[in-house]
């Protein structure tokens, strides 16, 4: 948001990648594993959260957990 002040807010995102860790390896925390991210800029309405907690509850249920 800071290298595009211009776009339309509340700016929604969400991104699903690789991330590196970049510290020393320790026994159970890999270097390299998955991340998911939600966001939502630019909205002081708690509804908003309300949508990023729906949403992580919809991706929770969907994977079986």
């Amino acid at each position: 948001m800071a290298s595009n002040p211009q776009l339309p807010k509340p700016f929604k995102r969400f991104e699903i990648s690789r991330v590196w860790r970049y510290e020393e390896i320790k026994r159970g925390r890999w270097r390299e594993f998955w991340q998911c991210d939600i966001d939502t800029v630019g909205s002081r309405d708690m509804s908003t959260d309300a949508e990023i907690i729906e949403c992580s509850l919809d991706v929770i249920e969907e994977l079986g957990f």
